[in-house]
């Protein structure tokens, strides 16, 4: 069976429910609801073969057909597909994708999407908003290698999965090598991660609990920059780096979606209205995170501005620094010249723009409710 990547950008989700989030978000794990009885027929479009006959049993169905997922081919010739990835387990003649952290059936914020790689200018295009400032001037001819990245933001209920894990060594497992990156680049440990700050309520509130609450289907924030390059890792991936998180929001081109390259906003260059597209400040009297995919994809990505900021793996430097970003043209760049802070992207709920480009940096050993993270996984 094949089936289109952008037809049904949240993957797992519509695996798992038979759910169209780009249509209409049904929350399947929370309860009872007729959309969640879709068949994977319904939700999708097959282009060849039957449907498969059971998609009740979570994490085998899909695996096994996320692993089957035909390309989109966009304008400029890469393809993208959406599955789940990392440890390959074989048996009847096809292979089951999954992760650690959506081991268990239901788990909200599951699903990657593959991304073919390609060449694009990094930073703010001509008319970004002032917010994009930090993104000027532009880095022409930057390469990404092929990746995969999470589709969404990294729940609670998924970094939950991973801190029961992490008790039986503190990590120190997850810390006995350096992180590898495309070309041999390593990122090596400065220290054990910490657990996430814990808030029970008011503005900006940490979703971080020792028990399972109502707070699973929302982004894990207030957490180090150590701790969730831990999360990632023992995920089977890293923390991705500017260059690689800047080509999924603007630099990736989706023809099925009219996404061009180079656009300002992760779903174009309107910016009108972005309280119908994202998180960002003043959408709401009452500002704080929302579940994770609440608002339309791009590309199969949720939350790409919004919601909460995300950490990268790359040490912030300026733009016109010659210590990272200078030169031209440059393949798989990963700012490693150290500095005290590590690079940030996105915009939070506490932020005003949605514009894509803009960066900041944080020091690693602090939290911020603002502040969250997705895993990228090398190719």
């Amino acid at each position: 069976m094949r089936i289109s990547s952008i037809t049904v950008a949240g993957l797992s989700l519509s695996l798992v429910c038979g759910c169209l989030p780009e249509v209409t978000f049904i929350d399947c794990t929370r309860g009872a609801s007729p959309q969640c009885d879709v068949t994977l027929r319904d939700a999708t479009e097959v282009v060849d073969g039957p449907a498969p006959t059971d998609t009740s049993t979570a994490d085998a169905s899909v695996g096994d057909a996320a692993s089957d997922v035909s390309a989109d081919v966009a304008s400029d010739g890469s393809t993208d597909t959406a599955r789940d990835v990392s440890t390959d387990a074989c048996a009847d003649g096809g292979c089951t994708r999954t992760t650690p952290s959506c081991a268990t059936a239901g788990t909200p914020g599951c699903g990657v999407v593959e991304i073919a790689g390609g060449t694009f200018t990094m930073g703010a295009p001509d008319g970004a908003p002032s917010e994009c400032a930090s993104a000027r001037p532009r880095q022409p001819s930057i390469t990404v290698g092929p990746f995969a990245i999470d589709a969404y933001e990294v729940t609670v209920a998924r970094f939950r999965r991973f801190w029961t894990a992490r008790a039986a060594d503190g990590g120190a497992s997850l810390r006995a090598s350096p992180v590898r990156y495309h070309g041999g680049q390593m990122i090596a440990w400065d220290g054990p991660g910490m657990e996430p700050d814990i808030s029970t309520d008011g503005f900006g509130a940490c979703t971080w609990s020792r028990t399972a609450g109502s707070r699973e289907d929302l982004p894990i924030n207030c957490v180090q920059w150590t701790t969730a390059q831990e999360f990632c890792v023992f995920n089977g991936g890293r923390l991705p780096t500017e260059a690689e998180w800047e080509f999924v929001a603007t630099g990736r081109a989706v023809s099925s979606e009219e996404l061009v390259s180079g656009r300002v906003y992760p779903w174009g260059n309107d910016g009108t209205n972005p309280c119908s597209r994202a998180n960002v400040a003043m959408c709401a009297a009452d500002a704080r995170v929302q579940r994770v995919g609440a608002f339309p994809a791009s590309g199969g990505i949720f939350d790409l501005t919004g919601n909460v900021a995300e950490w990268m793996a790359d040490y912030f430097g300026p733009y016109d620094a010659s210590t990272c970003w200078s030169a031209s043209p440059q393949s798989n760049p990963l700012c490693l010249a150290p500095s005290n802070s590590r690079s940030r992207r996105s915009s939070s709920f506490n932020e005003p723009s949605g514009c894509a480009a803009a960066r900041s940096a944080s020091p690693t050993n602090v939290t911020y409710a603002e502040v969250g993270f997705r895993c990228a996984y090398s190719r």
